[in-house]
């Protein structure tokens, strides 16, 4: 399987510990790492003027998305790495999927919203979903920060570039796609955030069946 590692950048504090994690988990030949809006050593850099618009964090996933080579593109943001036997993982699991996310860390090792379901007409939730549900279809979508998506997908699906981080930007294409993507969740991969990451407080139920 090839991959390209599409990083959404704001600092390059944590660049270097993530392009390590790839680059010790992935093949050279099945990995492709570009990074927009900073640059490192070990990745292609897409330009992007940050004085165009505050946070426009839907124009760096679309310009992944245009320049992507492989058929696979993660989309991550700056703070996010690949723990061990992610690419072994994916190697198993497959490619039998439009979207896929696997299992988040927190920083300190809890679980983070990875596989979940929210109720978008009234905004009740997010709320984790036990891994063995399968996808509830229409409720359930990957959190922005960290999501994997065929090439194919994403660029026929492109986020709304009118919204910028923090306007429902994810929950928008989310409630786009959801009716006719083929949506899945790898329990065998993971990957953890390098920072504290604060979610939304109404969180609180652990959904076990559709």
């Amino acid at each position: 399987m090839k991959f390209t590692f599409g990083i959404c950048a704001s600092t390059d504090k944590f660049l270097p510990s993530i392009i390590e994690s790839i680059e010790s988990s992935v093949p050279a030949g099945d990995r492709e790492i570009l990074v927009v809006g900073a640059s490192s050593s070990g990745a292609r850099t897409i330009p992007f003027d940050e004085a165009q618009r505050a946070a426009w964090i839907t124009r760096k996933k679309n310009l992944i998305a245009s320049e992507a080579s492989n058929p696979i593109i993660v989309v991550m943001h700056d703070y996010v790495r690949l723990l061990p036997g992610w690419y072994e993982s994916y190697e198993s699991f497959g490619d039998d999927w439009d979207v896929c996310t696997n299992v988040v860390r927190k920083q300190d090792g809890t679980r983070a919203f990875d596989w979940f379901a929210i109720d978008y007409k009234q905004w009740l939730g997010p709320n984790l979903v036990d891994y063995s549900v399968p996808d509830i279809r229409g409720h359930m979508y990957p959190a922005g920060n960290y999501f994997l998506a065929k090439t194919e997908f994403l660029r026929a699906n492109p986020l709304d570039e009118s919204l910028v981080w923090g306007q429902n930007e994810d929950l928008k294409w989310m409630k786009g796609v959801c009716h006719r993507w083929n949506y899945r969740f790898n329990r065998g991969a993971e990957v953890q955030y390098m920072r504290p990451h604060h979610h939304s407080p109404n969180y609180s139920v652990l959904i076990t069946k559709p």
